[in-house]
């Protein structure tokens, strides 16, 4: 076991300098980051979102929620009890 070549004087230093010295030769691509593709997206989003006009789409929400508004306040909340009543008559006879 003694005569194994990687026991001998200097050779297990010399085998794992040859190691490292075929590991350096290796070439090595710097890496890229990660997060850069995704920031040349969302500044486009950006961009493309900078270009859209919703003043229509605000104008709208706030004519549903006004009409809305004015439709509960004409509602008669306490006379809606005897209205269904009036309405389920004909149907609680049916079944009846």
């Amino acid at each position: 076991m003694l005569e194994t070549p990687l026991f001998q004087p200097s050779a297990l230093e010399n085998y794992l300098r040859e190691q490292l010295e075929q590991a350096l030769v290796v070439p090595i691509r710097e890496a890229q980051r990660i997060e850069d593709p995704f920031n040349a997206l969302f500044d486009r989003l950006d961009t493309a979102i900078d270009g859209i006009d919703l003043s229509i789409v605000r104008d709208e929400v706030l004519g549903f929620f006004a009409t809305t508004r004015d439709t509960l306040e004409t509602v008669n909340l306490g006379g809606l009890g005897t209205m269904l009543q009036g309405a389920l008559a004909p149907v609680e006879q049916v079944v009846g």
